[in-house]
């Protein structure tokens, strides 16, 4: 995975987010940033084609490891692939905050590190 070339593509994806509406809660702009996310990928046919991006997809832990839900995650799940692991095809996860102090910042990053060591995650943006 080129990753010059996704950081590239965030911030195209970024710059969708036109409205201050998307600012005003993590849901709203993590909706549309998906949805301008897929239309970029697709366009520029960067992943396989059963790669999917998932909101708060939920983590079983006996499954994956963690129970720990992402805000978005890009990968390719279990039972649209050959695969038989879940820590394979996992490419980006994305977790977003409205408001964060010091220590709730710290915890989500924490976090990342988790999801990073159970799934495999290539790159992961806070």
């Amino acid at each position: 995975m080129d990753s010059e070339l996704i950081i590239k593509v965030i911030i195209e994806a970024l710059k969708h987010m036109d409205s201050p509406r998307f600012f005003k809660t993590e849901r709203g702009f993590q909706g549309r940033f998906a949805c301008a996310l897929y239309k970029i990928f697709d366009a520029k046919n960067i992943f396989q084609d059963d790669t999917i991006i998932e909101e708060e997809y939920q983590k079983r832990i006996k499954p994956h490891g963690t129970k720990l839900r992402p805000d978005l995650i890009v990968h390719v799940p279990v039972e649209s692939s050959h695969l038989s692991s879940r820590t394979e095809n996992n490419f980006i996860v994305f977790a977003f905050k409205k408001q964060a102090n010091e220590g709730r910042a710290k915890e989500d990053f924490e976090k990342l590190n988790e999801l990073f060591e159970k799934l495999h995650i290539h790159l992961a943006y806070l």
